[in-house]
């Protein structure tokens, strides 16, 4: 990010403990990513994966990445109006 230009604020990783306790909640992480131009039946593979090992006291342990960055604005133009 800093090579586009950004300043970078905070760069944190967290996991997370969401309950997988059913094929429904399974399902979720597959739905919340995106993934440019995926087929239905790789999106029905991604999903029956995590819902063969779903079952009550189950929880799924993901390390996520938070970034936060700013990109500074451009400076007014020097020029005359």
């Amino acid at each position: 990010m800093r090579t586009a230009g950004f300043s970078v604020r905070r760069d944190d990783w967290r996991v997370l403990t969401p309950a997988i306790d059913s094929a429904d909640a399974a399902a979720l992480p597959a739905d919340a990513l995106y993934l440019p131009g995926p087929t239905a039946h790789r999106i029905q593979a991604a999903k029956r994966s995590p819902a063969r090992w779903s079952a009550p006291g189950r929880s799924l342990e993901p390390p996520l990445r938070r970034v936060v960055a700013d990109l500074p604005t451009a400076q007014p133009s020097q020029e005359p109006i």
